[in-house]
């Protein structure tokens, strides 16, 4: 993939025709097979600079967000190679995501610091039963700690007609990496300060499958509801409930649209978005062993109705805003 991203010009030889590829256009002789298409929405138009530009930046971030989906399809024949192996892509990518200053660097084990907390919001995209976490190789925070196809939504554009939909505010994240002198390579270690409103999570159950049933929220906006695991933790004992002694709580990063301005500015943003409700919520679900302990992320619950005013109510979030620290 780092070859049809990165070259300029591309000729493939294939038993049967001849394929020409450039940012531009893409020709062959004999037509074109489904699989030249894969990249091509990806390959035109890639790492222009944002210069400030609000909606140039969305476009970069979508862009990204398409090497991400492409890229995790893909299986590693080294597992700890995840990160290093889309680096070359990624030190294309930072022509538009300067760094601020030295002390903030702008690429975060495969999440660009522009983008959070959006970046954040990346889930499984196979319903089937997750692979067992690897060894690690990333904070849980980021999309590079599993193996499988992923999906980041693109909720960047909601921010400019909607900003107040987002209630994650990211205090503070860096990463560690095997190499100081290679921001884009192998990384060994990773913390995220991140405030937002939270709820804990009173009654739990984590099946052997992978799914996160969520029974008890106490007086939160809802009572029963499911969410998917990021992976299957092998150190944990499963199926996993309270009385395992892991505290479980979920971090709201998107919120539902409160008023009617706001339901008709979502649907105009994301009606070009076919696969996605503008009436959306998404909640990191989080959990740790002692209280002293860090939070690492399990899974994300995708919150989602057609009617939010008319449930708006019985839907008041009464959850406390908190800072916590994910690993």
């Amino acid at each position: 993939m780092k070859a049809v991203l990165l070259s300029p010009r591309l000729l493939y030889f294939s038993p049967s025709q001849v394929i020409f590829q450039c940012s531009t256009s893409l020709f062959a002789d004999g037509g074109l097979p489904e699989h030249a298409f894969k990249y091509r929405f990806v390959f035109k138009g890639l790492f222009r600079s944002t210069n400030g530009n609000e909606r140039a930046a969305t476009i970069v971030s979508d862009q990204w967000s398409s090497v991400v989906a492409l890229y995790s399809e893909l299986s590693m024949s080294y597992p700890s190679d995840k990160l290093p192996a889309i680096s070359a892509t990624a030190q294309a990518f930072n022509m538009a995501y300067p760094a601020p200053d030295d002390l903030q660097p702008c690429y975060l084990a495969g999440i660009w610091r522009d983008n959070l907390p959006y970046g954040l919001l990346w889930y499984r995209r196979s319903n089937e039963l997750p692979e067992p976490r690897p060894e690690y190789r990333a904070p849980s925070w980021s999309w590079a700690s599993i193996d499988g196809a992923v999906w980041i939504p693109p909720y960047k554009h909601l921010i400019p007609s909607l900003p107040d939909c987002v209630v994650a505010s990211v205090e503070n994240c860096y990463v560690l990496h095997k190499s100081p002198s290679n921001p884009y390579g192998e990384v060994v270690g990773g913390r995220l300060q991140i405030t937002a409103p939270m709820v804990e999570v009173l009654d739990y159950y984590i099946a052997p499958s992978g799914c996160i049933y969520l029974q008890d929220l106490g007086n939160h906006f809802i009572t029963a509801c499911e969410g998917s695991a990021d992976a299957l933790d092998l150190s944990l004992a499963l199926p996993l409930t309270p009385k395992s002694g892991y505290k479980m709580v979920l971090l709201c990063v998107i919120r539902l649209p409160q008023s009617q301005n706001e339901v008709q500015h979502a649907e105009r943003t994301m009606e070009d978005y076919e696969c996605m409700r503008p009436f959306s919520a998404y909640y990191l679900i989080l959990l740790k062993r002692e209280e002293t302990d860090p939070y690492s992320r399990i899974g994300l619950l995708h919150f989602e109705t057609q009617e939010p005013l008319k449930l708006q109510k019985r839907w008041k979030d009464d959850s406390n805003i908190q800072m916590v620290t994910i690993v």
